[in-house]
């Protein structure tokens, strides 16, 4: 059976193009720069959870919470869908968050 091959994604607007460019310039740097500090973290009255999407294994966002995870000896939590899960399985994720949580 021929499979269908998906439509071209269409050319990007002017406003898309601005959004991409604030969101690389203005919010990811700085995100990529992070530091978490480890001692504070282990060290800290309140509960630490890490979450991770189930379906995100394939993102850099993915091998960065593992070796949190890992620095601070704990295991991370899985939510369903990947790392907008909250997206993607909205119900799915707000019963798993509600788990967590309690």
């Amino acid at each position: 059976m021929l499979e269908k091959m998906p439509a071209e994604a269409p050319e990007p607007t002017q406003q898309d193009l601005r959004e991409a460019a604030r969101f690389f310039d203005h919010e990811l740097r700085p995100t990529t720069r992070y530091l978490p500090d480890i001692d504070a973290l282990k060290t800290s009255s309140s509960r630490v959870v890490i979450g991770i999407g189930a379906d995100s294994g394939r993102l850099l966002t993915f091998r960065t919470t593992v070796v949190l995870c890992d620095l601070l000896g704990s295991t991370p939590v899985e939510f369903p869908g990947d790392h907008g899960g909250f997206i993607g399985a909205p119900t799915e994720f707000a019963d798993a968050l509600r788990t967590v949580l309690s």
